[in-house]
């Protein structure tokens, strides 16, 4: 599992907050 990797990946965290304001 790479999820710790993808987590400290800003760029991932930028797109998981764009998600977040999406839905």
């Amino acid at each position: 599992m790479r999820l710790i990797t993808v987590v400290g990946d800003p760029d991932f965290r930028r797109l998981a907050q764009e998600l977040v304001s999406i839905g």
